[in-house]
C-alpha cells in the first residue's frame, strides 16, 4: 500500500473511533439512541466531518499538506453511498433519541430518491476530485451541498 493510502486508511479509522466516542459523549448529555438510531447517527457523522474537511480545503482553510480534496471526497462517496441503508430500519415509535423525522418512513420514496441522487452526485465528486479538474468539481461539489441542505430541511429534527 502507497503512503497516501495509508495515510487514508489510518485517518479514516481515527475519524471512526473519534466518533464512536463522541457519540456515547453526546448520548450521555441526551436520551440514550436505539442501536438502530446510534447507526444511522453515526454513518451520518462520517458524512458531516468529511464535508466539514471538505469546506476546509476548498475555502483554503486547510493547507495542501493537510487537504486531500480527493481523499475525503472518496470517504464521503462512501458514506453517501451507505446512508440509505441505514435508514431502512423504521424507528418511528421506539424509545431513544434521533433527529429523524417519522417523515422519512411515511415518505419513503422521496427520501429514498433523495438518498440515491446524494450518492449519485458524490461519487460524481469524488470522481472530480481525483481527476484534479477544477471545473468538474466546482460543478459537482454545489450538487452535494444542495443535497444535504434539501434533505436537512425537510426530515431532520
Amino acid at each position: 500500500m502507497n503512503s497516501r493510502k495509508v495515510k487514508m486508511v489510518t485517518a479514516a479509522c481515527a475519524l471512526s473511533i473519534g466518533i464512536a466516542f463522541t457519540g456515547n459523549a453526546i448520548a450521555a448529555d441526551k436520551k440514550e439512541r436505539s442501536p438502530a438510531s446510534q447507526y444511522r447517527h453515526d454513518v451520518m457523522e462520517v458524512v458531516k466531518y468529511s464535508a466539514a474537511n471538505i469546506g476546509q480545503i476548498l475555502r483554503k482553510t486547510a493547507t495542501p499538506e493537510e487537504g486531500d480534496l480527493a481523499g475525503y471526497a472518496e470517504i464521503l462517496a462512501n458514506a453517501a453511498a451507505l446512508s440509505k441503508s441505514a435508514f431502512k430500519p423504521d424507528t418511528r415509535g421506539q424509545d431513544g433519541f434521533t433527529e429523524a423525522k417519522d417523515d422519512i418512513w411515511a415518505n419513503w420514496d422521496d427520501f429514498a430518491g433523495r438518498m440515491d441522487k446524494f450518492a449519485n452526485d458524490t461519487r460524481a465528486f469524488a470522481d472530480a476530485a481525483k481527476s484534479g479538474d477544477q471545473a468538474k468539481i466546482g460543478a459537482t461539489v454545489g450538487e452535494v451541498f444542495k443535497n444535504c441542505k434539501s434533505c436537512h430541511d425537510k426530515y431532520q429534527d
